[in-house]
């Protein structure tokens, strides 16, 4: 039963992930504030890195009946963080950077499977006050490239879940992050 919970994401999932991540104003960005994705799927955000933190979040009406994208340990580099590089250059970044040493991924207790993405190259709409560490960059389209680990979770049963994922990765960089997440 558990594997029907959980599955490989379409790549083109986690590039919406990305694009929907960067296109949200620094005081939005749902790395920092933990808004979720509703569209097509639901989608939980990681952290920005560097914490350990718990959120909540309810589901209902038609948004029980959607998958959940979870970016377990995942990273996405552009052209706003390294100008004039190449898709390659970009991917072998994303790649470093996604390389884990420690990955956790549960549903209620349960581990997941996380699977290996590799996003082809992909247009990131940057707002003028966004969230990337290179904040010299203005606001406008770049290219990008992510790499790192994902489960796609079937929609949940009514009730309460955590889903608890994240990692550390060689470079020293982390994310814990616990949803409490309510199903009603």
């Amino acid at each position: 039963m558990l594997s029907e919970l959980y599955n490989k994401p379409p790549a083109e999932w986690t590039t919406k992930y990305w694009q929907w991540i960067y296109s949200q104003p620094r005081d939005k960005n749902p790395l920092k504030s933990g808004s979720i994705y509703c569209n097509e799927f639901i989608c939980l955000p990681c952290t920005g890195g560097g914490e350990d933190c718990g959120r909540k979040v309810t589901l209902s009406g038609d948004d029980t009946k959607k998958d959940i994208l979870v970016p377990v340990f995942a990273s996405e580099y552009s052209t706003a963080e390294v100008r004039n590089a190449s898709d390659e250059k970009l991917r072998s970044i994303a790649r470093e950077m996604s390389i884990p040493v420690r990955m956790e991924a549960t549903l209620d207790t349960v581990p997941l499977i996380p699977y290996y993405i590799e996003s082809k190259p992909f247009n990131l709409e940057l707002p003028t006050n966004h969230s990337l560490q290179n904040e010299n960059s203005r606001g406008g389209t770049y290219r990008a490239v992510s790499c790192g680990y994902w489960n796609r979770l079937k929609p949940l049963p009514k009730g309460k879940h955590i889903i608890k994922f994240g990692g550390t990765g060689v470079n020293g960089f982390f994310t814990s992050v616990s949803y409490k997440v309510n199903v009603t």
